[in-house]
């Protein structure tokens, strides 16, 4: 028994020991889990803090991104005006010059020998062999070739550029560019735009050049003045020589150009903006800044660019007159609008035509204002009396009388009273033949040859977007958020007209019975919305109509007046684009259940491949 007891306690104590150390085993694994699932548990939390953090960053940017919204659309055109007006001082053309002549030479060799070894082979077969052999040259000689291309323009930069210090600058490359760089140096050099002084008589003679011998009338010493375009070239010297010692005056009224280009595009986007928001912004401000006689007409350093910005300017400022909610601010933007007349008269002489729009523009405006209260009221004296009549009056008043005031302050108050012959002198100004017998040379410039209307549509990009600029100016005649029937007729009769005038029918019709075409449809408009309950703003229709009207007038006296459409054309396409896309977007989300983004984006996309198109 004692034996049997012994073993009997030997086994319990190997079973205790056992489960001892089975029970280790299981702690073991219990810890061994426990501290995978805290790692898991460790991972998976970091895993949601680096998911969360990702999720805020991304918010947090599209937040930052959708706050500057107005900044980063507006950078789009301002680059797109730095790439395009620097291609003149990088001579970019010269690669495809080189590539030219180099080819052009190869391939005159090419047709020598052929004429010699196959002179009776016919022509069809002496082509197909000469443009074999040339591309058999090509490709065993391409090392070579390159090099006499690469070679070649080079000679090309080199015939067009100068040195100054360490570096090479490129020379002007128009005439006119030249006139106003003389006065540039005159300044920076003497400090007087005077070609000559009399110190006895202490008179100053401007320009004693261009019409040598004749010497013009001097002006009192110290009474000398120079165009705003000269100031520029001046102050951006300076500016820039305080940073680059090598710097030339060419140089610097080289990219003066390229500074009204960017101001023009930033005005161009705030006023699309302010009439249409951010995207018609952004289409104003491209169309306007690639226009091709914009381009080619401001790519050197003449003052052309003056008249695309002032008016700009103008009716930017125009536009928050009537915007400004409290009387202060529409005496400041009325100011200012009577300021950039001013200014504009300064810089160029034909700067009465946008006091003449807007003034136009103004009064016709009035009249309808007061015909349309007359006819909801019924009563002529609270039509007279209302808050409304007295607010455009008030801003008639201030904007007529700044103009005239600051056009006789900056410019003297002879330009303000020549602006009422102005218009008649710019009718006879390409008759031929006058009482003086003396010829008149307007008739020999290239840019005074009269244009057509297919040179207008084409320099503003085509039928299409003719087309799409005209219907923008109907589209002022909408109301924002739903379109009326009313106003549906007068897009549709719009729609009609337009298209005719873009038509090779429309494009042989006279010059007179075109103008009063492109009114129509606006004239009609404004009748229909005489009655009209809806709430709709036609001051722009108004001033763009009489805008489009009346250059295309003096672009038929002379093709570089297409010049003064570009700003009108600009703004009234950004404002079709702007609507397309707004309201085929909002459909085709309704009807389709289509994401309202993805709709936007797709729109976005096709419209800008009409554009490239």
């Amino acid at each position: 028994m004692a034996a049997e007891d012994i073993e009997k306690k030997d086994e319990d104590a190997e079973i205790d020991f056992s489960k001892v150390k089975d029970w280790f085993k299981k702690k073991k694994k219990k810890e061994h889990v426990s501290h995978s699932a805290e790692h898991k548990s460790e991972e998976s939390a970091k895993s949601d803090d680096d998911s969360e953090e990702l999720k805020i960053d991304y918010k947090s940017t599209l937040a930052f991104f959708k706050k500057y919204s107005t900044f980063f659309l507006m950078l789009i055109p301002i680059l797109l005006v730095i790439y395009l007006r620097v291609q003149p001082m990088q001579l970019n053309a010269t690669d495809e010059w080189s590539q030219n002549a180099v080819y052009n030479f190869y391939r005159d060799q090419v047709v020598s020998q052929v004429n010699q070894q196959y002179p009776n082979l016919p022509d069809a077969n002496k082509k197909a062999l000469i443009d074999a052999e040339f591309e058999r040259l090509l490709q065993e000689n391409s090392g070579v070739v390159e090099q006499q291309i690469d070679a070649t323009s080079q000679q090309f930069k080199e015939r067009m550029m100068y040195n100054s210090g360490d570096k090479k600058y490129v020379y002007l490359g128009d005439i006119d560019s030249y006139f106003w760089l003389r006065d540039a140096r005159k300044i920076i050099e003497t400090g007087r735009n005077c070609d000559e002084i009399d110190e006895e008589k202490g008179l100053c003679y401007t320009d004693i050049y261009s019409r040598a011998p004749i010497r013009p009338n001097p002006k009192p010493l110290g009474k000398e003045s120079a165009s705003p375009y000269v100031h520029s070239i001046v102050y951006t010297y300076k500016i820039i020589k305080m940073f680059n010692p090598d710097i030339t005056i060419m140089q610097a009224s080289f990219y003066v150009p390229l500074i009204y280009g960017i101001l023009s595009a930033i005005l161009a986007f705030l006023i699309g903006r302010l009439i249409a928001g951010n995207f018609a912004g952004l289409i104003t401000s491209i169309i306007i800044s690639v226009n091709p006689i914009f381009l080619s007409r401001t790519m050197g350093s003449d003052n052309d660019p003056q008249n695309v910005f002032y008016p700009l300017l103008i009716v930017l400022f125009f536009l928050y007159t009537f915007q400004a909610k409290d009387m202060k601010n529409r005496i400041i933007f009325g100011t200012l609008t009577g300021l950039s007349i001013g200014l504009f008269s300064w810089a160029w002489q034909g700067w009465w035509f946008m006091f003449y729009f807007v003034v136009a523009a103004l009064f016709i405006y009035a009249g309808f204002f007061a015909i349309r209260q007359l006819l909801k009221h019924k009563n002529l004296r609270s039509v007279f009396t209302s808050k409304e009549t007295k607010n455009l009056a008030i801003i008639i008043l201030l904007i007529v009388i700044s103009s005239i005031l600051f056009v006789s302050t900056i410019s003297g108050f002879k330009t303000m009273q020549q602006a009422a012959t102005s218009p008649f002198a710019f009718m006879q100004s390409k008759v031929a033949a006058r009482e003086t017998f003396w010829p008149n040379v307007l008739v020999t410039v290239a840019e005074f040859n009269p244009g057509s209307i297919g040179t207008i549509i084409g320099q503003m990009g085509g039928k299409l977007l003719f087309f799409l600029g005209l219907m923008g100016i109907l589209f002022l005649m909408t109301s924002k958020n739903k379109i009326s029937r009313n106003q549906k007729y007068i897009l549709g009769l719009g729609a009609l007209v337009y298209l005719l005038l873009v038509s090779n029918y429309g494009k042989s019709l006279g010059a007179m019975t075109y103008m009063f075409l492109v009114a129509l449809p606006v004239i009609i408009g404004m009748l229909i919305l005489l009655k009209s309950k809806e709430e709709v703003d036609v001051k722009v229709a108004i001033l763009l109509v009489i805008w489009f009207v009346a250059t295309t007038y003096v672009a038929l006296k002379g093709v570089r007046f297409t010049l003064l459409m570009v700003s009108a054309f600009g703004v009234a396409f950004g404002i079709t684009i702007a609507t397309i896309y707004k309201n085929v977007s909002k459909w085709i989300s309704s009807e389709l259940k289509i994401n309202e983004m993805i709709t936007k984006t797709i729109i976005v996309i096709l419209l800008l491949l009409v554009l490239i198109g």
